[in-house]
Order: structure tokens, then C-alpha cells, then sequence
């Protein structure tokens, strides 16, 4: 009965969920830096892979690297290429 309940509760007020957006992106020297809603740097990434940060949202970032724009997501996968001409 007490297993029930518990289970009743979690799947009507859901389980506590971490962050899923990035909060902001750093650049630093030649290192850019991810960090989550609650300030704390969780990503470290080298600008020689990721390239120039110009835009952020939600739970992605894009980059340009030479002639190249990329889009990532909040764990540094890459999901998109396309050219920048």
C-alpha cells in the first residue's frame, strides 16, 4: 500500500528535474565555458573545436568556426552543419 502511494505522488507531482537550459556561455582565453541556471559551470569545451560563440538559446548554442556555423546542444553534442556563405 505504501509502495502505491508513493507512486501515486510521484507520477501526480512528477519527479524534481535538474535544469535543461543553458544558463550562459564563457570565452575565455582559448576555453569557453557552459554554465546552468543555477551558476555553476558544467561544460568546458576548447574555442579551437567549438569555434566563436554567436548565439545561445535554450538548451543550445551556435558557433562559427572558419566558413562553417554549427548548432549544439546543452552537452556539447553537435546537431547541425551548415555553411556560413
Amino acid at each position: 500500500m505504501k509502495k502505491l502511494l508513493i507512486f501515486l505522488l510521484l507520477a501526480l507531482f512528477g519527479l524534481p528535474s535538474k535544469a535543461e537550459n543553458i544558463s550562459s556561455v564563457e570565452t575565455n582565453g582559448s576555453w569557453i565555458y557552459l554554465w546552468d541556471s543555477e551558476g555553476k559551470k558544467y561544460k568546458t569545451f576548447s574555442k579551437s573545436t567549438i569555434g566563436d560563440i554567436i548565439g545561445v538559446a535554450g538548451d543550445t548554442f551556435t558557433s562559427k568556426n572558419g566558413s562553417w556555423i554549427y548548432t549544439w546542444d546543452k552537452n556539447g553534442k553537435k546537431i547541425n552543419t551548415r555553411s556560413a556563405h
